[in-house]
């Protein structure tokens, strides 16, 4: 998202007269549009589904997932979804919720309680 930024317009009334301030404000626009962006970035990258090649890069290395040179950005993250959910769910409400990042809405669970498990 480019959010247009205009230092000039925080200014009150009497100080934007002043032509000094005004063209100061006016030239230190672009640093804080660099800012901004790298800001946003760092947000999206704290989360897989919203990170871009160097985030997910960083999110392969904690994992221990080596990247498939072929493998585009989707395939990547889902790679490591199924890495970040691979430990054991201890509860079967966990077990439904790691089911539904994998596989989406569309799965089934079938309960069975044998006495074979026990």
């Amino acid at each position: 998202m480019t959010r247009k930024i205009d230092l000039v317009s925080y200014l009150p009334p009497f100080l934007a007269a002043f032509k000094e301030i005004a063209v100061t404000l006016e030239a230190e626009n672009p640093e804080f549009v660099l800012a901004w962006n790298a800001s946003e970035r760092v947000l999206k990258n704290e989360f897989i589904e919203t990170s871009d090649e160097y985030g997910i890069s960083r999110f392969e290395k904690l994992t221990g997932i080596l990247p498939d040179p072929e493998s585009d950005l989707e395939a990547r993250r889902s790679a490591v979804i199924v890495k970040w959910l691979s430990k054991l769910p201890y509860t079967y409400r966990m077990l439904l919720k790691q089911l539904e990042v994998i596989c989406g809405e569309d799965f089934s669970v079938t309960k069975r309680l044998d006495e074979e498990y026990f």
